[in-house]
This record gives structure tokens, C-alpha cells and sequence, in this order.
């Protein structure tokens, strides 16, 4: 299980570097363009789901490895 947890972790760390990268990169472009500011809105709405449905099975997890050891 900790095995699990280890993996969840180093999953986690590296995508919420990418979600801050890519969030700053659609605020760039959304100020170059208007055209594309709802499309941006969309896609970080996106990113933001799947950062917080890794984050509550990172937090599941973690409840389970405690639920284990106990």
C-alpha cells in the first residue's frame, strides 16, 4: 500500500507543476487573444477536474494505507 501511496505522490507533485504551468499559459494566451478566452475557460476547467480527481484519490488512498496500518 505504501507502494501505492509513493507512486500517488510522485504522480501528484509533478502534475500540480504542470497544472500551475499550464494555468499561466492560458492566462498568457487568453490575454493575446479574446477569440479563444472561452476555449481557455473550458480547458482549465478540465485540468482543474482531473487535478482535483487525482487529488481525492490520492487523499482515498492515503485513508486506506491508515485504515491498513491501524
Amino acid at each position: 500500500m505504501e507502494i501505492v501511496l509513493g507512486c500517488a505522490l510522485l504522480l501528484y507533485f509533478p502534475m500540480s507543476v504542470i497544472y500551475t504551468k499550464v494555468k499561466l499559459s492560458l492566462v498568457v494566451k487568453t490575454k493575446k487573444n479574446c477569440l479563444f478566452t472561452s476555449y481557455a475557460n473550458r480547458r482549465r476547467k478540465k485540468i482543474k477536474n482531473i487535478f482535483l480527481t487525482l487529488q481525492a484519490i490520492i487523499i482515498y488512498l492515503h485513508g486506506k494505507s491508515l485504515d491498513i496500518a491501524n
